[in-house]
């Protein structure tokens, strides 16, 4: 398991997540032009993942907080 808070693991992170922040936004422009139904299917995805990653990012803030 390669260590949290190497360098390149932040950077392999930081990579993945601006590729996810990328890919939100083409089915956020995709969405311009979808029915109502999946505006809420997609705002309802959107939730879920939020509520997935946020306690996540809680958790390696505070692992960061404590190497320092």
């Amino acid at each position: 398991m390669p260590n949290m808070h190497s360098p390149e693991q932040f950077l392999v992170e930081h990579v993945r997540g601006r590729q996810r922040e990328v890919e939100e936004q083409h089915r956020l422009a995709r969405l311009r032009t979808a029915r109502p139904g999946q505006m809420r299917r997609m705002v309802g995805g959107l939730g879920t993942l939020l509520v997935i990653l946020v306690p996540r990012m809680k958790r390696f803030e505070q692992r960061g907080e404590r190497s320092v």
